[in-house]
């Protein structure tokens, strides 16, 4: 059944809550969202970027023939409904919903889990940039499981030797340019520009809050800290934002439930789990092995994971009571 976003406008205008789940994508958004839109009197909204500035920014990638397919339709279809949440938001911002409360619900997840998780619930659209690399490596492989789990397994060396030679994540963020300067030395320019492309994808957890988050809300979360609370909320007055780990997601949306005066009716679903997906197992053992623990202990020197209380989860030392140590699902 579609969201009340799709509905006749009359419907979706008569729902007291309107409640956008502003994310960077698989951190249990989706069982959000539909857990929530099925309540009476809430309509309940995903997005990955917001704002004039983020919609503007998404165009050259809707434009490029370089672009696979799968990621053109698949970013087609986001920036039409983010162009439709934005004006909402903004409708909000102007003081154009009289009676309607905006609430926006944010989440983050052990970045370790979440590149795994990315990658297996795009895999479709990585398999030829996954093909390319292969052939260049020269991983020989009898089926589509042994190419990946060969080619994903040294995709996680290959980016964790990138990260410690740049200086760790802190680092990075504090460059400038960034990913600019990263090199490869795949021996081949395109494999190069297609490990910097996954290194981009590994960093979201890092950098999505300060590039999409900070700029539509004005509220730096990179500068919050979750080591003590399963649940962050702020009031802005125009909207109300609540800012969790997806490891506490089943406690935090509970609390937001009452909060928001909805307690008693909302049930949290599972949706989209990306451990049905194909080839999630391969992926999976892929993550088990040298790259991802080594990856692991450069995620954990960071403030990031300081912050959110994620060290010992990736393998660095806890100094967090609350310690997230498994997600709930994928």
């Amino acid at each position: 059944m579609p969201d009340k976003s799709t509905r006749p406008t009359a419907v979706h205008m008569a729902c007291r809550h309107y409640i956008v789940v502003y994310q960077y994508g698989k951190v249990g958004s989706t069982a959000i969202v539909q857990s929530l839109d099925a309540l009476d009197g809430v309509t309940a909204v995903q997005s990955h970027f917001l704002g004039e500035k983020n919609l503007r920014q998404i165009v050259p990638f809707l434009v490029s023939p370089k672009q696979s397919a799968y990621f053109h339709e698949h970013k087609v279809q986001q920036f039409m409904r983010n162009a439709a949440i934005t004006r909402e938001v903004n409708a909000f911002r102007a003081e154009m919903r009289p009676g309607r409360r905006l609430s926006i619900i944010t989440t983050c997840r052990n970045p370790l889990h979440w590149f795994r998780s990315k990658l297996s619930q795009d895999i479709k659209g990585y398999l030829p940039s996954l093909e390319e690399l292969a052939a260049q490596w020269r991983i020989n492989a009898a089926d589509r499981d042994e190419l990946i789990l060969g080619t994903v397994s040294r995709l996680l060396i290959c980016l964790a030797d990138l990260l410690e030679e740049a200086g760790g994540i802190d680092t990075v963020l504090e460059s400038p340019r960034r990913f600019a300067n990263l090199a490869p030395r795949t021996g081949s320019p395109a494999c190069d520009r297609t490990v910097r492309t996954f290194f981009a994808t590994m960093m979201m957890p890092f950098t999505w809050y300060g590039d999409h988050f900070q700029e539509v809300f004005g509220v730096d979360l990179d500068a919050a800290s979750l080591r003590d609370d399963t649940l962050l909320s702020r009031q802005l007055g125009w909207c109300d934002i609540y800012f969790f780990r997806y490891e506490d997601i089943e406690v935090a949306m509970s609390d937001i439930a009452e909060r928001l005066g909805l307690a008693g009716k909302f049930r949290l679903l599972r949706e989209n789990v990306s451990s049905g997906k194909a080839h999630a197992a391969t992926i999976s053992a892929a993550f088990e092995g040298t790259g991802a623990n080594w990856l692991g202990m450069l995620f954990a020197d960071t403030r990031h994971a300081r912050q959110l209380g994620y060290g010992a989860a990736l393998g660095g030392p806890s100094q967090d009571p609350h310690q997230p140590q498994t997600a709930p699902s994928d």
